[in-house]
């Protein structure tokens, strides 16, 4: 059941109710009176629907046009600058559609279907419009682009305008992209997750997020021998601080990327398997170039895959 509240005058002493959406008999809170919803004087905001859906619709699909960029800016310098103009250019649809739901309380489910329904609908010529597309084998990397932009940005910026219909409509779009794109799913965050995911910026950032997977203690022999790498034989390289700050930067994103976005516990089963496992025993037999070469790898192909565009 929603959370939105419809309300409304009780026609037996006038006072001024709120009604939980979905309940359809209750009693007058002031008078005791028994009543359904259809009995209500209800409290409509000015506008018009169609006019509102209208503009919904126009405007709905302006900021994922530019896709491509939600990627490139999806670093800790530049992601909190992208996403307010990203929220921003979202705020009059959205708004409009808030407005809509207002206007038809008693629809509001039935709308709310109907605008996301029209959102995945128009998302489809964002995706054909990719030259791409035309390619099958590449139609899967489109939609990862695409599935980027919708999970790192509009949701949390849809839940950040804070709208009647904010959560409503994220919990839909949920609901209906994995009906459509069942093996393409994402989880649904708010701006608030990702931006404390750039803040914590930790070194190690991929490896400790693999350890905590498996439930492994941040202070693991694993992670330990990590970071003495890090600090020890990788800052004496010549490259060596460059690729740490380098890291600094992007790892953070990987990570989030990789629990929004993908099969996280596949994901990281993988990178144990194929690069982590294999790390740790060359730092296990003294074999330190290889761990930098074996683990520089495994970011490269980690940034190819969620920071392509």
């Amino acid at each position: 059941m929603s959370n939105q509240k419809i309300r409304g005058k009780c026609p037996k002493c006038g006072e001024m109710l709120e009604i939980p959406q979905g309940l359809e008999k209750f009693s007058c809170l002031y008078c005791g009176a028994k009543l359904v919803l259809d009995e209500l004087a209800m409290e409509y905001p000015e506008g018009n629907f169609d006019e509102a859906m209208a503009n919904y619709k126009a405007h709905m699909l302006d900021a994922m046009w530019d896709y491509e960029r939600c990627q490139k800016d999806f670093t800790r310098k530049k992601y909190t600058g992208a996403f307010a103009d990203f929220k921003q250019t979202l705020r009059e649809p959205f708004t409009q559609l808030d407005l809509a739901c207002r206007l038809r309380p008693l629809e509001r489910e039935t709308v709310l279907t109907d605008a996301v329904t029209a959102f995945l609908d128009g998302l489809q010529s964002v995706l054909e419009a990719d030259k791409r597309w035309k390619h099958r084998s590449q139609q899967e990397r489109v939609l990862f682009d695409v599935k980027f932009a919708v999970a790192l940005y509009l949701v949390p910026a849809v839940r950040d305008l804070e709208l009647g219909i904010s959560e409503d409509f994220a919990a839909q779009l949920h609901t209906q992209w994995t009906q459509r794109y069942p093996k393409s799913p994402y989880q649904s965050a708010t701006y608030a997750d990702i931006s404390e995911g750039f803040r914590k910026g930790k070194l190690c950032f991929i490896t400790t997020a693999v350890c905590r997977e498996e439930g492994k203690p941040d202070d693991c022999a694993e992670l330990t021998a990590f970071r003495t790498f890090r600090d020890g034989y990788l800052s004496a390289c010549a490259d060596g601080q460059a690729l740490i700050e380098e890291y600094y930067n992007i790892a953070p994103a990987i990570v989030t990327c990789i629990d929004l976005c993908d099969d996280a516990p596949a994901v990281y089963r993988a990178l144990r398997q194929d690069y982590l496992t294999p790390c740790y025993q060359d730092i296990l037999q003294g074999n330190p170039e290889a761990c930098k070469n074996r683990y520089v790898q495994m970011v490269r192909k980690l940034q190819n895959r969620y920071f392509s565009a």
